[in-house]
């Protein structure tokens, strides 16, 4: 970059820094409204129709929500605060809500490491959301997750029932085409990199992370399931 740009490398890292500092400020809110244009009613039927075509049992599933742990430097203070017992490591947490047009609907974070996903989900108030816009002509949507999620008419998990393992298994491989094609190459795409040197709600760190979820907004597609990604020129942006 440097022979293309004619700029020192310092120069570089504040130029770039201060354009995701920009981005970050300007359209952050993005990643944790529900009032989008491909968030609507119709929207959200087609997401589950689609989820349901390619074998989901669940017909009214629009997407899916999970938690990520994000491995961080040991704190010098608030130590206890910031450590994940199950992943046994200090870290930051971010929420997550993908959709099968190949889109991060929703993210919240960076939350303290020792949170549990299901205290992450009432800190959000996303479930208040659902309640809010999770319909469709009077019938009922719902997100999916993992079991550590409460159940609920808007928001579903994997059965405990070992008799009805086909119905998770199926509902897992939905989950997985999604997840896997969205949600880990965005979050680890800018972070798996820096493992060892992210501070502490450092604020690069986790911009980074919510920086590459708006940009990649309209790069991904999601033919898998019939439906289609919004590109820039959909999104009503002012600078």
């Amino acid at each position: 970059m440097v022979p293309h740009f004619g700029r020192n490398p310092t120069k570089l890292c504040l130029i770039f820094n201060r354009i995701v500092d920009f981005i970050y400020e300007h359209h952050h809110h993005r990643l944790q409204s529900w009032d989008q244009f491909f968030l609507q009613p119709d929207q959200l039927h087609k997401y589950a129709q689609g989820v349901h075509h390619q074998g989901a049992p669940l017909s009214n599933c629009f997407g899916f929500i999970d938690g990520t742990v994000r491995g961080i430097a040991r704190p010098q203070e608030n130590e206890r605060v910031m450590y994940n017992g199950h992943k046994q490591l200090h870290s930051i947490k971010f929420q997550s809500v993908v959709i099968p047009n190949g889109l991060i609907a929703n993210l919240h974070g960076p939350i303290e490491g020792k949170r549990h996903d299901s205290t992450m989900l009432q800190q959000t108030g996303v479930l208040y959301d659902l309640h809010r816009i999770a319909f469709y002509n009077g019938d009922t949507l719902c997100l999916y997750g993992d079991p550590a999620y409460p159940l609920g008419v808007h928001l579903q998990a994997p059965f405990r029932n070992m008799y009805l393992g086909l119905y998770n298994h199926a509902m897992s491989e939905v989950q997985v085409a999604v997840a896997v094609s969205v949600y880990t190459r965005l979050i680890l795409l800018v972070c798996s990199h820096t493992p060892h040197f992210v501070g502490v709600f450092r604020h690069a760190s986790f911009s980074w992370c919510v920086i590459t979820c708006l940009v990649f907004l309209a790069c991904l597609h999601a033919s898998f399931f019939g439906v289609h990604t919004p590109c820039f020129t959909h999104f009503d942006i002012e600078y």
